[in-house]
C-alpha cells in the first residue's frame, strides 16, 4: 500500500522498518492493536487531505497520533487501516504564532507540551496544560488536558477558543467556541471531548493564554523525599481534607506523586520499550535520562488568581498551609533525606516565581515513567465515601506494590473539585463535552511490571478496583486519556460519558460529518458499530497477518459483548472482558468459529442487520448453527461470570463482619 500524492515518509507493513514507526507508548502493553497496513508522516495539510481521501476511496479508515500517548493504543489501528503520525507537521513560525495583544496563541497541534511551554515561557505567558513532556498538543486537547493548575485555571481544552482540522472529505476547515451556527459548535463540541481523532485530523488549535503580569505574586514549591508509606498516607490525609471543603481556595494547586525506583535488570529482559529507548531514540522521544530511587514528589502552587490587589491574608493563609506541607516531610526524614536535602532540587521551600516559570518546573522530563509494559487505572470521584479510611487504605495498596521487586508504580493523586475550582467552573458552560467536571480526587495508579509478572500486576489492580467501589464513587466513572479496560466504547459508554444524550448527540455529530467511518480505526471510537461494524470481526484467521493480531481479539471481545447481558457487578466489570478474551485466545479452533460467526451475530444482536440473516435458507440454517455454538460458550462463561459475582460478595460479608 502506498498512498499517492502524498510527500512526507511512508511505511508499509512488512518493510524494513515498519516495526519501529508503528511502535508508540501503548505497543507493549497492547501489542495485538498496533498493526496498521501502513504508517504515513504527513508534512503539510496536502498530505492529511491525500491520505484522508485515499482512505476513503479504498474503504479503510485513518488512525491519528501526534505523540501517541494513548495508554489503550487507540491512537493506532490494524488491518488495512492507515495510521497517520502527524509528530513532523506544522512546528514552523507560521504554525505557532501570538495574535497583536499576546492573549491568543495558534498552534500547531504537532508540538509536544515541553516544546509549548518554552515557547510560552519565552512571551512570559501560560496556560494549564500537563506534566508529561511527550505528550503532544493534539491528544491533549482532545481529551481535556489535564494537569497542575486544574483548579486555580481549569483544563488546557477550556482555553481553546478554535480548532483547525481536515473533514472525512479532505476539506480543510475550522470550528469555533463562540460559532453563530450550531453545526460549527457542535463540531467543536465533539473534537473536544467526544473521542480522540474521531471527528476529523487535527492541524492547529488557537488558545487563549495568560500573562505572567496578571500574577505577579505567585509561588509554588517542589518537594522530593524518599518513599515511605506514613508520609503518603499523611499527605492523603491533607488531601482528602481539601476534598471535604467544597469552598477550599481557588489558587491552590496540590499534586501527589510516587513513584518506583527506575527499572534495572541484569537478568531480566526490558523489552521492546527499553529497546526503542537506546537505538531509536528519534522515534522513541529524547529525555534527560533521570534516574530515581523510590520516591514521593510533591507539586504545591499558589497561583495568585486575583492579581496584584489580591487580599494578602489569601497569600498568608495559603503560605501557612504550604508550611504545613514541609511540616509533614520533616517529620519523616530520614538520613537518606538530610543527605540528599544538601542538592537544591531536594530542598523543600516555598519559592516565588512566575507562573510560566512554575508551569515549567511541574514537567516530568522522560519520555516514559518506565520502559515496561503496564496495567493502567484512573479512578475520579465525585466525593470520597470514607474521608478517614480512604487515605489508608490507599497508603497501604501503594506500599503493598513498592514492597514488590518486580513491579514499578507511577501514582498521582490531585484534587481538582470545589465551588471555587475552574476545572468545575468551566464545565458549567457545556460547549465541551469533557466528562465528569464534578471530580474532586482523581488518583492515577499506573502498575509497570517486568517480563513474566503481569498477573502479579493485574492481581494488585483487581485489588484496587475492588477498593474503589468501597471509597470512590458507586458509579464506575473513567477519561477517555487515561482508558483501561474494555476497548470497546460503545459499550464502555457509561463509563465514559455522564448520560446517554451526551454519547448520543456525540453519535449522531459523528455520523453528520463522517457517515463512511473514515476516522473510525478500532473499536474505541464514539458510535463505532453504526458505521464499520465489521470491525467486531467479520474476518476469518485464515486472512493471516493482513487483518493483524489485533482483529481476532476484537471480534471475540465483541461477540460477547454483543451476546451477555449489561447488568453485572462493578467489580467483575473492570476485568469481565480481558479475562474473557484471554481465555478464549487459548483455544484456537473455538476462536476460528467465533471468528466466522462475527456478521451471524451482528445480524441478530442489531435490528438495522436482521435482513442480511434472511438472505437464504441455508445462510440462516448456518448463522442458527453459529448461533446455538456462541450461545453455549457464553453460557458457559457467564456461569464463569456468576461464581466470579458470588465470591466477590462472600469477601465483601467476610470483610464487613471482620470490621
Amino acid at each position: 500500500m502506498v498512498i499517492p500524492n502524498f510527500v512526507g515518509q511512508q511505511f508499509a507493513r512488512n518493510s524494513q522498518f515498519y516495526d519501529n514507526h508503528r511502535y508508540q507508548y501503548g505497543s507493549s502493553s497492547h501489542p495485538d492493536r498496533v498493526h496498521p497496513a501502513i504508517v504515513a508522516y504527513p508534512e503539510t495539510i496536502a498530505d492529511v487531505q491525500a491520505a484522508v481521501l485515499y482512505a476513503k476511496s479504498i474503504d479503510a479508515a485513518v488512525a491519528i497520533r501526534t505523540g501517541g500517548h494513548q495508554y489503550s493504543a487507540a491512537s493506532s489501528t490494524v488491518g488495512d487501516n492507515i495510521q497517520l503520525d502527524m509528530s513532523k507537521a506544522f512546528k514552523t513560525v507560521e504554525d505557532c504564532s501570538l495574535s497583536r495583544d499576546c492573549t491568543l496563541l495558534r498552534v500547531g497541534i504537532s508540538l509536544n507540551l515541553r516544546e509549548f511551554n518554552e515557547f510560552l515561557g519565552e512571551q512570559r505567558r501560560f496556560v494549564p496544560h500537563g506534566q508529561c513532556s511527550h505528550v503532544h498538543v493534539g491528544g491533549h486537547s482532545q481529551t481535556g488536558g489535564y494537569g497542575q493548575l486544574g483548579r486555580s485555571f481549569g483544563l488546557f481544552g477550556d482555553h481553546i477558543m478554535r480548532i483547525e482540522f481536515v473533514d472525512a472529505n479532505g476539506v480543510h476547515r475550522s470550528a469555533a467556541r463562540d460559532a453563530a451556527d450550531a453545526a460549527e459548535r457542535d463540531l467543536f463540541f465533539g473534537f473536544l471531548g467526544g473521542s480522540p481523532g474521531n471527528f476529523g485530523v487535527l492541524t492547529h488549535v488557537t488558545v487563549r493564554v495568560h500573562k505572567d503580569e496578571d500574577h505577579p505574586r505567585s509561588f509554588g514549591m517542589k518537594c522530593i523525599y524518599l518513599y515511605n508509606r506514613d508520609l503518603v498516607e499523611e499527605l492523603l490525609h491533607v488531601k482528602a481534607a481539601m476534598a471535604a471543603d467544597a469552598n477550599f481556595p481557588r489558587d491552590i494547586d496540590f499534586c501527589i506523586t510516587v513513584l518506583g525506583m527506575t527499572e534495572w535488570s541484569l537478568f531480566q529482559n526490558l523489552g521492546v520499550d527499553n529497546d526503542m529507548r537506546k537505538k531509536h531514540p528519534e522515534l522513541f522521544g529524547r529525555d534527560d535520562g533521570s534516574r530515581w530511587p523510590q520516591v514521593v514528589i510533591l507539586y504545591v502552587q499558589w497561583a495568585n488568581t486575583g492579581g496584584a490587589n489580591q487580599d494578602a491574608r489569601d497569600e498568608q493563609s495559603a503560605r501557612k498551609w504550604f508550611d504545613r506541607i514541609i511540616k509533614l516531610g520533616k517529620k519523616y526524614s530520614t538520613f537518606g533525606n538530610t543527605v540528599l536535602s544538601l542538592l537544591p532540587m531536594f530542598q523543600a521551600k516555598i519559592v516565588s516565581k512566575p507562573m510560566s516559570q512554575l508551569t515549567k518546573d511541574w514537567i516530568f522530563t522522560n519520555v516514559r515513567e518506565f520502559s515496561l509494559p503496564y496495567e493502567k487505572r484512573t479512578y475520579v470521584t465525585k466525593q470520597l465515601r470514607d474521608h478517614a479510611g480512604w487515605p489508608r487504605w490507599c497508603a497501604d495498596r501503594i506500599d503493598v506494590a513498592m514492597r514488590d521487586s518486580d513491579l514499578r508504580l507511577s501514582i498521582q493523586i490531585q484534587h481538582f473539585g470545589g465551588n471555587n475550582s475552574m476545572f468545575y467552573q468551566n464545565g458549567l458552560a457545556g460547549d465541551t463535552s469533557y466528562s465528569w467536571r464534578d471530580t474532586t480526587i482523581c488518583a492515577v495508579m499506573d502498575c509497570f511490571y517486568f517480563d513474566g509478572h503481569q498477573q502479579r500486576a493485574l492481581d494488585w489492580q483487581a485489588a484496587n478496583d475492588e477498593g474503589s467501589l468501597q471509597y470512590f464513587s458507586a458509579e464506575d466513572r473513567r477519561v477517555l486519556w487515561g482508558s483501561y479496560g474494555s476497548f470497546d466504547l460503545h459499550y464502555s459508554r457509561r463509563f465514559y460519558y455522564e448520560d446517554e444524550a451526551k454519547y448520543n448527540r456525540l453519535c449522531a455529530i459523528r455520523d453528520r460529518v463522517d457517515p463512511q467511518g473514515v476516522f473510525v480505526p478500532n473499536t474505541f471510537c464514539i458510535g463505532w458499530a453504526r458505521s464499520r461494524p465489521a470491525l467486531g470481526g467479520g474476518g476469518s484467521l485464515a486472512a493471516g497477518p493482513a487483518l493483524g493480531p489485533a482483529a481476532s481479539t476484537m471480534a471475540v471481545s465483541s461477540v460477547l459483548r454483543m451476546l451477555r447481558p449489561h447488568t453485572r457487578s462493578s467489580a467483575v466489570a473492570r476485568t469481565y472482558d480481558d479475562v474473557m478474551v484471554e481465555r478464549l485466545l487459548k483455544d484456537r479452533a473455538k476462536l476460528r468459529v467465533l471468528v466466522n460467526v462475527q456478521s451471524a451475530a451482528s445480524a441478530f444482536a442489531e435490528a438495522g442487520h436482521r435482513k442480511a440473516a434472511s438472505k437464504s435458507k441455508s445462510k440462516s440454517k448456518s448463522k442458527a448453527s453459529l448461533k446455538r455454538i456462541v450461545m453455549e460458550e457464553v453460557r458457559r462463561l457467564e456461569s464463569k461470570k456468576h461464581e466470579a459475582k458470588a465470591e466477590f460478595g462472600r469477601r465483601r460479608v467476610a470483610k464487613a463482619s471482620s470490621l
